[in-house]
């Protein structure tokens, strides 16, 4: 019987490196963006609170070049499962300061 430990370690480190990506701010139409992260997770949950915030804060900065401010539009969740990361997207559009 060959060793696994190998495989397994090998495995481990590609979800770990893999381990948050981005999609970036994609347009969409009509002044509405798009931005989604994925996170592996040990097991099976929900996006991290961290992977969360870092979306809001990609979509602020984004917004905050054009003087403006997020607007939520929708955000949609998708809990991780084997072989399968959690996902955090959110649609979002700029809109102007409100003081």
């Amino acid at each position: 019987m060959r060793n696994i430990r190998p495989f397994i370690s090998f495995f481990f480190v590609i979800i770990f490196l893999s381990g948050c990506s981005s999609s970036g701010v994609i347009p969409l139409d009509r002044g509405v963006y798009y931005i989604s992260k994925s996170n592996a997770r040990f097991g099976m949950g929900p996006p991290s609170p961290e992977t969360i915030a870092s979306v809001y804060k990609e979509a602020n900065e984004f917004c905050k070049t054009k003087g403006k401010e997020v607007k939520r539009i929708n955000n949609m969740y998708t809990d991780s499962a084997y072989g399968k990361t959690a996902n955090f997207a959110l649609e979002f559009e700029c809109v102007s300061y409100m003081n």
